[in-house]
């Protein structure tokens, strides 16, 4: 199971554990480059790769959803208190 704020690219980085990024990717078959994107959150996987994904973490569908909802939910919280503190600003001026 995964802990509810960690992101799929958190998931990604434990459990390749000492195994390099190149291995994984082999294993997933993607480039290391896709890969990185992944472990960083700046890429989803598409469906057919987000299958292999799944499989290589052993998660269920319903957990993996859960993860890309509450990442989702955390960039709209932080862009909400980006906005804010934009605002805050303006009004200030």
């Amino acid at each position: 199971m995964l802990a509810v704020r960690e992101t799929l690219g958190d998931a990604l980085k434990k459990a390749r554990s000492d195994r390099t990024q190149v291995d994984v990717a082999d294993e997933l078959e993607v480039s290391q480059a896709t890969y990185a994107r992944w472990e960083r959150d700046d890429q989803e996987p598409d469906e057919p790769n987000l299958i292999k994904v799944m499989a290589f973490l052993g998660i269920s569908v319903a957990e993996l959803s859960e993860l890309i909802a509450e990442t989702r939910l955390q960039d709209l919280k932080e862009e909400m208190r980006r906005l804010e503190r934009r605002l805050a600003g303006r009004s200030a001026e």
